[in-house]
């Protein structure tokens, strides 16, 4: 079972359930309004971009990154609280990351996407987070996040047992060993990068939607990276690089910051 926490709690709790557990949700995070902006720009995009009918698996990915709502959202103080008790430091760089649409598993047919990491879980150290934010409220049925925090707590022990496996990146584990994660409407799902995750199938009736976003320590050079990325509206080169369709570049708009804002995307420095 996953820890669910309320905005606000105390940084220390926070920190403590993640490095725990791998996995912490965190409550009230994100207004209901902001939430319904994000989901009426991705039908915006949509309804512009119908997706193909043969490309509805998976994640259920959305390539929009630079709408004002999306960053409206990644940049929040209550966002940047919950990252800032994690990290121990309010001096953080927020990801530019997209958004998600999953629909319902109407014809039955659709399979959970595998479980994995987004690193090398034999090389990658430190702290390093990710998160999801759920913009409805989102049931375990509803193409929830799932992981593995099993492999995540016993992570030296299975690195050791695993070293020599072949294809050693994909995790091992038995289907009990899965976790699923529901979470009311403005929850931030925020996850540690040697947790074996990925989001169930939708078998509800309505279409889940999600915002991806994290933050994290960096460099110079990773600021001015992301503060070009919002000056140009371009999105990520990873994000290029999967050649999601639809993929507009640069995309439209032009997204206004608030002072953390600024901060969060490198563009002023702390």
């Amino acid at each position: 079972m996953v820890e669910s926490l309320q905005s606000g709690v105390e940084p220390d709790r926070l920190r403590d359930a993640f490095l725990r557990d791998g996995v912490v949700v965190v409550e009230g995070v994100v207004p209901e309004p902001v939430c319904d902006a994000v989901i009426e720009a991705t039908d915006q995009f949509l309804a512009a971009h119908p997706p193909r009918e043969d490309r509805q698996v998976g994640h259920g990915i959305v390539p929009l990154h630079h709408a004002q709502a999306l960053w409206d959202l990644r940049t929040l103080e209550s966002v940047h609280e919950v990252f800032a008790a994690i990290h121990g430091s309010r001096e953080l760089l927020v990801s530019v990351d997209r958004v998600s649409r999953k629909p319902p598993d109407v014809n039955r047919d659709q399979h959970r996407s595998a479980l994995h990491w987004d690193c090398d879980p034999f090389t990658t150290d430190g702290l390093a987070t990710q998160g999801v934010v759920y913009l409805t409220d989102t049931a375990e049925d509803q193409g929830a996040f799932c992981c593995v925090p099993s492999i995540y707590r016993h992570m030296p022990a299975y690195r050791a047992h695993h070293a020599n496996a072949p294809e050693r990146q994909r995790p091992r584990f038995v289907e009990s060993d899965v976790v699923r994660v529901p979470g009311p409407k403005g929850s931030l799902v925020v996850f540690h990068r040697l947790l074996p995750h990925s989001s169930e199938v939708n078998r509800a009736r309505v279409p889940r939607y999600t915002q991806y976003v994290t933050m994290g320590l960096a460099a110079a050079e990773a600021r001015s990276v992301t503060a070009r990325l919002w000056q140009t509206r371009m999105p990520p080169e990873w994000a290029v690089r999967q050649r999601v369709p639809n993929q507009e570049m640069p995309e439209p708009g032009d997204a206004t910051l608030t002072a953390l804002g600024e901060q969060l995307a490198g563009v002023r420095a702390w």
